[in-house]
């Protein structure tokens, strides 16, 4: 986290003093329709269908899928053996053993995950990446086009996937931070820093990671990620307030966004930003045990 926020200074600067910045907009977006109960996780079983995605009610359909990275040495291997060269190669380079390890096993699910929607073996896709390392499929697996997005954290990981608009995740531990304050002041927009310092600190914890959460997996939707416009877009993150984009860089304006909570486990926060103004998600617990050989 303190790495991630300090590559990004360069781009952000000094604190200013809260006004009204050019290029903002101060429309509000938020989650309009999420499909069943919230957040109940499930394994798919005979109840997933791939098509689920082609259907169009007006509304952006969106599937989640909660992974747990710490798996036994036998299905690490098998999802080994899917990887690229480049995705071995990045995998290596981890220094700490058990962060290659979830590396591993994060990109053989997304590959398992991803493979199931294309009707392809893991192994087979391939992936491009912008300007500023957002992954995509390669131009090849554009029918149908599947966009997706990977967040991870600690032992979990999180996959969304659509075939109707460009979306972000993100995943975050809640934990204190005793820097959280000066974090926030540095690196945030003056209106996040003010109403954060509001807050008493026994909250302090979870609205931080709120505002990252909700911030970042918008920032990763449009592709920028956090060294482009870590201060330039504002979210609410006040205790029981809904996920809402208060302000967003006029570039971005056009496109109607939502923004929700997902609750991956206790003690965790996440989010999840859409490039539609209505979406409707399903959760799934991804299994390898029982899901192998789906694809």
């Amino acid at each position: 986290m303190r790495a991630l926020l300090e590559g990004a200074a360069r781009y952000v600067g000094a604190p200013k003093t809260a006004r009204t910045r050019p290029g903002l907009s101060g429309r509000a977006y938020r989650l309009a329709k999420v499909s069943g109960e919230r957040f109940a996780w499930s394994s798919p079983g005979a109840n997933w269908n791939a098509n689920w995605l082609d259907v169009d009610e007006g509304a952006c359909r969106v599937e989640l899928w909660l992974i747990r990275l710490d798996l036994s040495e036998q299905a690490r291997l098998s999802l080994h053996r899917t990887l690229s060269g480049s995705e071995r190669e990045r995998a290596r380079a981890f220094h700490w053993e058990q962060d290659r390890k979830r590396f591993v096993v994060a990109r053989g699910a997304l590959r398992d995950i991803l493979s199931r929607y294309l009707g392809h073996r893991p192994e087979q896709l391939r992936f491009c990446y912008g300007p500023h390392g957002k992954p995509a499929l390669h131009p090849a697996f554009s029918a149908p086009r599947v966009r997706f997005n990977l967040a991870h954290c600690e032992d979990l990981a999180l996959v969304a996937v659509s075939e109707a608009a460009d979306l972000g995740v993100d995943i975050e531990r809640v934990r204190v931070m005793p820097d959280a304050s000066q974090l926030v002041m540095h690196f945030f927009s003056p209106r996040e820093s003010a109403t954060f310092a509001t807050l008493p600190e026994a909250q302090k914890p979870k609205a931080f990671f709120r505002l990252w959460t909700r911030k970042e997996a918008w920032l990763k939707a449009t592709g920028e990620g956090i060294g482009q416009q870590l201060s330039q877009v504002e979210v609410s993150f006040l205790p029981d307030e809904p996920a809402r984009l208060l302000a967003i860089p006029s570039a971005f304006t056009h496109t109607a966004w939502s923004l929700a909570d997902v609750e991956p486990a206790p003690g965790f926060a996440g989010a999840l930003a859409v490039a539609r103004p209505e979406v409707i998600c399903r959760y799934w617990i991804w299994n390898q045990t029982a899901d192998a050989g789906s694809s």
